[in-house]
């Protein structure tokens, strides 16, 4: 299953992030848990006896890899999707000069990385109905149209409609934002 060609299919990514976090979470505690039977660091920790040092042992690898995969994940979101993440708080604080300029670096940067958008999902552990580049092509045309650049919106909402010609989100906010600008 390509995770591009399959977008916008939410409960088959939602299956595919959920199966890649678990075998995930499931490779780095084996690893770990392995790792510590072999070394004998269970038997040390934990001197009730070998079946009890197991499974002791199992219990904290358990949790110790859920928390690491959890560490991934965030960590991931904040060395990938800075820019993007920059320019949501901008939006979200009115500044959309600023969001403006934090999303442009996150398109130049998705256009350095082309394969951060095309395996979104295995590398972030993330799903999501639209691309990071619609997403962040979607805020832009917002950010635009809050300066006052409704023209600059709807060329972008092109944009992302050439990418995903169903994105729902660019086509409504076209269509609103059409009259406006036939009208000025």
């Amino acid at each position: 299953m390509d995770p591009y060609l399959d977008r916008g299919k939410d409960s088959q990514r939602a299956l595919q992030v959920t199966m890649i976090q678990s075998t995930a979470n499931l490779l780095v505690f084996l690893v770990m848990f392995i790792a510590g039977a072999v070394s004998g660091l269970w038997d040390t920790l934990f001197p009730a006896g070998r079946p009890a040092s197991i499974r002791y042992g199992a219990v904290i690898c358990l949790i110790v890899s859920f928390l690491l995969i959890l560490l991934y994940r965030g960590l991931a979101y904040q060395i990938a999707l800075k820019h993007y993440t920059d320019g949501l708080v901008y939006i979200k604080a009115g500044r959309f000069g600023d969001a403006i300029e934090a999303l442009e670096r996150h398109l130049a940067y998705l256009d350095a990385h082309p394969a951060l958008e095309r395996w979104r999902t295995p590398l972030l552990l993330d799903y999501g109905a639209y691309g990071l580049r619609e997403m962040t092509l979607l805020n832009l045309a917002l950010a635009y149209y809050q300066i006052g650049q409704p023209n600059r919106a709807i060329e972008l909402y092109g944009e992302c409609l050439a990418l995903n010609p169903a994105n729902e989100i660019a086509l409504s906010a076209r269509e609103a934002i059409q009259p406006v600008t036939d009208a000025g």
